[in-house]
């Protein structure tokens, strides 16, 4: 019993239970205020946790890759670009420059590459990446990488995670930490970005990627804090920026935009709100900012500068940025003349440099961002203008920068990865805003919120290729789908092949083929490639005539002319012939390939059907061995008479002939698993008679090695 006794015998049983649920309901209140309190109170202890958590995160998925870096692939690279930086990295880290040798051309002293463009190589000229790599290496990645290549395989990794941290600073600096972490977080999983950041893709897409943040943050903070300091980290950011990526010049012209627009848009409020005297205005600005001018300056001229001493006069052109998309056109239409050869520029079958639809952009980068993106504008009326209206010249650069991006983007795809920068801080920016409208005393609204948000980064899927294919997978599923997927470019016959190269042929053999696989054989194979992924169009030409030609006269002039040691094939080539025949002739000519649809047993044996069209396909039958086949199409039936096959690795040509036939080759694979079905301009071409009858019939190439039927050598007998 208590000291005082209260009666309570007038209270109901529901009033019991009313006072009951209030007090719980109390209760419940004073919790959410609590934790309410402590999150502001810890905001941003909580802040740089949920970053630290972000970077691990970001590294943890870029790394998932490489697992697959193992045993046969342990000198994988996810692309051939790669390889390129690699060898130059070697090159630092052995003899202190990124060329093979030093040479005297025009009395001056150059670094050359030996190895690219054999015979003759080319000058090396500097650029950031290999140093980095090389000396990263040297003074602190030896202890924990087993050597260059690893090492050098993992750089991206290392970038990417200080574009992420980028992202969070220069949104951070605008629109706020939470804006930040959304922004980052958004960019650390863009499928895009992700897919040229993973381990093994050691190009430089995650170093541009770091430097276009960097370069805008510090640009932006010593702009708004007038810091002499952060201006010139600017300006050595822009400079080494200049000498990894010849595109860079678009940053120091919206950097141009951006000063030129804050100094109209200051003197325009001043001449609304104020004094009409132009003049007076103009000087009273200067006389107030005169400082941001100065630091603008320093950033261009130090940046530039450096780009002209390290790279030439010719690189510092920041102009050159304005006409990109002219000279994307040009590509297209640009030829030059070879002995009375049209001569066409490789760029015309890059893949990088084809143009996109709108559809084809938004769905590289996906939906989700997209829609996020869109998202901020619609929020400005209601609310989010409040925020960010004080920084509408750092908006309107945003603006400028996004829409420069998305023309670029149409124009090649290469640039789709920079358009994903732009995207993911207007996204961050709104997804910042709305959850700042989460409020406990608004429960559905907050509710809502959590959940429209949710679905668009897990469940919202992307559009698809095309109208009438399937739609893709959420934001977070499609990059992490990209990093589990994420492989060695190259398979364990090409690195048994190049092993092979480096070797067993003398150091100063020339390697020919098409060329793709050029920076692989410099790297791993260790031997001069007549071209590579720095395509020399001339070179590039002759191999294709090569390759093409049914003239193996013509194919030995071709071959000759380089000092051809040995020449390869490969499986890849078909696929890529039709790249390979517009460059030679400007008509695209395909291998006819169709893979195996099923197979049925009759009492005649097995019949394995391959369809070449609807209309069109080519029935195999097997009877022990007895081998025959048939084309039918359009409703008629021809007998092919003539069908190279193997069993148990043994080739066999079957010959026969008949009136009611076609003389096209039917070549079935090895497993059975496809067939291609040659016209004769095919079968008698360089490629099938060296890659399908191992230059049995001719007297300049004599097969050396076989790896597995997916590559073959054969030494020119010059």
């Amino acid at each position: 019993m208590s000291d005082v006794d209260i009666d309570t015998s007038y209270l109901s049983g529901g009033d019991i239970q009313n006072k009951k649920h209030k007090k719980e309901k109390d209760e419940v209140r004073l919790n959410l205020s609590a934790i309410s309190k402590w999150v502001k109170q810890n905001k941003k202890t909580i802040l740089y946790v949920l970053l630290i958590l972000l970077l691990f995160f970001s590294a943890w998925i870029r790394f998932i890759p490489e697992k697959k870096f193992t045993g046969d692939l342990s000198d994988g690279f996810a692309a051939m670009d790669p390889y390129w930086h690699y060898r130059h990295a070697k090159n630092v880290y052995e003899h202190g420059y990124i060329g093979d040798e030093i040479r005297i051309v025009d009395g001056e002293e150059v670094y050359w590459d030996t190895m690219h463009d054999a015979p003759e190589g080319s000058r090396a000229y500097q650029e950031f990446y290999p140093y980095f790599s090389a000396y990263s290496y040297k003074y602190f990645g030896s202890f924990f990488a087993p050597n260059l290549l690893t090492w050098h395989r993992w750089t991206p990794v290392f970038f990417a995670l200080f574009a992420v941290l980028g992202m969070f600073l220069l949104v951070k600096h605008l629109f706020g930490s939470s804006a930040g972490i959304f922004a980052a977080l958004l960019y650390s999983i863009s499928p895009i970005f992700l897919t040229r950041s993973v381990s093994g893709f050691a190009d430089t897409d995650a170093l541009v990627a770091f430097f276009t943040i960097f370069t805008f943050y510090l640009f932006i903070k010593a702009w708004d804090k007038s810091s002499y300091v952060y201006g010139v980290l600017g300006g050595l950011c822009l400079g080494l920026f200049g000498i990894t990526w010849t595109a860079y010049s678009f940053v120091p012209v919206l950097m141009f935009g951006f000063a030129g627009f804050y100094f109209l848009y200051q003197i325009a409020r001043k001449f609304r709100k104020k004094s009409k005297n132009i003049f007076q205005l103009i000087k009273d600005h200067l006389e107030t900012n005169w400082k941001k001018y100065v630091i603008f300056a320093i950033v261009i001229v130090l940046g530039l500068s450096i780009v002209g001493f390290v790279k030439g006069i010719g690189h510092a052109n920041i102009l050159s940025s304005i006409t990109a998309s002219t000279k994307l056109k040009n590509v297209e239409l640009s030829e030059a003349s070879l002995e009375g050869e049209s001569v066409r520029n490789v760029h015309k079958t890059i893949i990088e440099l084809q143009s996109l639809s709108l559809r084809q952009v938004i769905q590289r980068i996906h939906l989700a961002p997209f829609l996020l993106a869109a998202a901020f504008f619609a929020l400005l009326p209601v609310g989010l203008w409040k925020k960010v209206k004080k920084y509408i010249p750092h908006l309107v650069l945003f603006s400028v920068w996004l829409l420069a991006s998305i023309y670029m983007s149409l124009k090649a795809t290469r640039f789709v990865g920079m358009l994903s920068l732009p995207i993911c801080i207007f996204a961050g920016t709104s997804v910042a805003f709305a959850v700042s409208k989460i409020k406990f005393k608004k429960p559905v609204v907050s509710v809502l919120t959590i959940i429209v948000l949710f679905l668009l980064l897990f469940a919202l899927p992307n559009l698809s290729m095309s109208p009438t294919s399937s739609a893709g997978i959420s934001y977070y599923k499609t990059g992490k789908l990209i990093a589990t997927q994420a492989n060695s470019i190259l398979g364990p016959n090409w690195f048994d092949f190049l092993h092979w190269a480096r070797d067993s042929t003398p150091k100063d053999a020339i390697f020919a083929s098409w060329w793709d696989p050029g920076h692989a054989m410099t790297a791993v194979g260790e031997r001069p490639s007549v071209a590579d992924g720095s395509q020399n169009d001339y070179h590039v030409h002759d191999l294709g005539v090569a390759l093409t030609t049914t003239d193996e006269s013509l194919a030995f002039e071709r071959l000759k002319k380089y000092n051809t040691s040995y020449f390869y094939t490969s499986s890849d080539l078909l696929l890529k012939y039709e790249a390979i025949s517009f460059l030679v002739t400007g008509q695209k000519v395909s291998y006819p390939i169709a893979a195996l649809s099923e197979i049925k047993e009759t009492a005649s044996g097995s019949l394995f059907i391959y369809y070449l069209s609807p209309s069109s396909k080519i029935i195999l039958n097997i009877d022990g061995d007895h081998v025959s086949a048939i084309l039918k199409e359009a409703g008629r039936n021809y007998e092919l008479n003539k069908i190279l096959y193997y069993i148990d690795d043994q080739q066999y040509l079957l010959e026969s002939s008949n009136i009611n036939s076609t003389s096209n080759l039917l070549y079935v694979t090895p497993e059975f698993d496809s067939v291609l079905f040659f016209p004769e301009h095919l079968e008698n071409n360089m490629l099938t008679q060296l890659h399908f009858f191992n230059g049995q019939n001719l007297d300049h190439f004599q097969l050396v090695g076989n790896f597995n039927e997916e590559i073959k050598v054969f030494k020119f007998l010059g």
